[in-house]
């Protein structure tokens, strides 16, 4: 992969734009799964301001998560720092393909399950909600170990 000076403002701003999707599916949106086993269980589709919202939010985190994966690609990414341990930049390869991975198939799945009313796909769904967070907080303590332990800019590249 390409080695890049820094992120651009457009990959600034489609990280945020995820980062503000996904915070809306997780409060504002969140009540789909009562529309969605009312689908499961009856065939009817209630496309109230929730179930239209959340499935806005998760195509928006696939189409902006494959538009960053595109850019990261085509510019490249910052290198990591020197000082950081040799373990934690793998560790941070791991956890972004990670990250790219589960915007990716959580969105897909959610909309599988919804459009098919399968059950068992809404359940895959499910099950990858605690992967995200549990992502994210790793995500965002790996960043205060930059700013804390090691003092390095990597907190200052996404802002």
């Amino acid at each position: 992969m390409k080695v890049a000076a820094g992120y651009t403002g457009l990959q600034k701003v489609l990280h945020w734009a995820v980062v503000g999707m996904i915070a809306l599916n997780y409060t504002l949106f969140e009540e789909i799964g009562r529309a969605f086993r009312g689908v499961v269980r009856d065939g009817v589709y209630d496309y109230n301001w929730v179930v239209i919202g959340h499935i806005a939010m998760g195509a928006g985190v696939l189409v902006f998560a494959l538009w960053r994966m595109a850019l990261k690609v085509r510019l490249g990414a910052p290198a990591a720092p020197e000082n950081e341990p040799e373990l934690f930049k793998k560790l941070a390869v791991v956890g972004h393909l990670a990250l790219y991975a589960i915007m990716i198939l959580m969105p897909v799945s959610g909309m599988v399950a919804w459009f098919t009313a399968s059950g068992s796909i809404g359940e895959v769904h499910e099950i990858m909600k605690p992967i995200l967070i549990a992502l994210v907080v790793i995500h965002v303590g790996a960043v205060a170990a930059h700013k804390l332990v090691w003092k390095t800019d990597v907190p200052k590249r996404m802002f």
